[in-house]
C-alpha cells in the first residue's frame, strides 16, 4: 500500500463498480483512505450495466481490450478517457477485475488494487484480501488484512446511532461483556452450515454476553432460520435479518 501511496499526490483515483454496495463501499474506503494520504487527489467512478460475457473477459487479455469495456459499461469512452488521466484503479469482486485487467493492458501506467479474490492475480499491483478468504495463497503482491474495508467514519456513527436504536429487541442491560456478530455467507473457499454457526454463536450466550446480530444476502436460508430461532433468547439486543428487513445496521452497532 505504500506503493500506491507514494503515488497519489495530485492525481486521480478510477474506481470500477459492480454495482454491490458491499463491493462499492470497499473500494470508497480504500480511495478515500489513499486520499487522506495524499493532496490534490480526486475520485471518479464507473459502474457497470452489465457483466462480461465470455467473448468479452476473453478480449481482456487479447484481441481488442475496448470490447469488454463497451460492453459493461454505457460510458465507455468517457471511462477510457478519465483511466488515461488517473494513476491508481481500485476495484471489488470478480467481474470488475476482467474491466480492471483490459485497462490495464490500454493504460499500462495504471496502478491497479483489487480487492477479494481475482480470477488472475499477475495483472494487479495489489491485491487486498481478508484472512479468512484464500488461507492458501501466498504472492508477492497479496495483502492480507484483518477486517473488511468500508467508509465508516464517526459521523457515520453518529447519525445511525438513533436509528438502530429504534430497532433494538430490548436496551442493553449493561453486561460486562458484549459481542456484534456479523453473519457473512458462502464464499469460493467456505461453505456456511448450520452445524458450524450455531456452536459458535451459542458460545457467547452461554458466556453471559449481550449479543448484537446481522445477517447478508450470502447466509443461507438454514443458517438464517437456525439463527432466528436463537434470536429470541433474553441476551440478544438487536437480531437484523436482511430477508426480512433490508437495512445494514452496521454503523449503529459500533456506535
Amino acid at each position: 500500500m505504500a506503493l500506491a501511496a507514494q503515488q497519489m499526490a495530485n492525481s486521480e483515483i478510477l474506481i470500477l463498480s459492480d454495482g454491490k454496495p458491499g463491493h462499492f463501499h470497499q473500494s470508497l474506503g480504500l480511495a478515500l483512505n489513499l486520499v487522506e494520504r495524499s493532496q490534490g487527489s480526486t475520485i471518479n467512478t464507473f459502474t457497470m450495466n452489465a457483466a462480461p460475457s465470455m467473448a468479452g473477459r476473453i478480449s481482456a487479455f487479447c484481441g481488442s481490450p475496448e470490447r469488454i469495456l463497451r460492453q459493461c459499461f454505457d460510458d465507455a469512452e468517457s471511462l477510457m478517457f478519465q483511466a488515461r488521466r488517473c494513476k491508481i484503479l481500485i476495484e471489488t469482486g470478480s467481474s470488475t477485475a476482467w474491466a480492471a485487467i483490459a485497462i490495464g493492458r490500454l493504460f499500462p501506467h495504471l496502478k491497479k488494487l483489487h480487492i477479494l479474490q481475482p480470477p488472475f492475480y499477475r495483472p494487479f499491483c495489489e491485491v487486498l484480501l481478508p484472512e479468512h478468504d484464500s488461507l492458501w495463497m501466498n504472492r508477492p503482491n497479496v495483502m492480507r488484512f484483518l477486517v473488511g474495508l468500508g467508509t465508516v467514519n464517526q459521523a457515520s456513527i453518529a447519525l445511525h446511532a438513533g436509528e438502530v436504536s429504534l430497532k433494538l429487541l430490548r436496551s442493553p442491560a449493561g453486561a460486562e461483556k458484549g459481542v456484534a456478530l456479523l453473519i457473512g455467507g458462502n464464499s469460493r473457499s467456505y461453505r456456511m452450515t448450520v452445524e458450524k454457526v450455531l456452536p459458535f454463536a451459542s458460545a457467547f450466550v452461554s458466556a453471559g454476553m449481550e449479543v448484537l446480530m446481522t445477517t447478508s444476502r450470502r447466509t443461507p436460508p438454514d443458517v438464517g432460520n437456525a439463527l432466528k430461532q436463537m434470536a429470541t433468547h433474553p441476551a440478544f439486543c438487536l437480531a437484523v435479518f436482511v430477508d426480512e428487513q433490508p437495512y445494514n445496521p452496521l454503523p449503529g452497532m459500533l456506535a
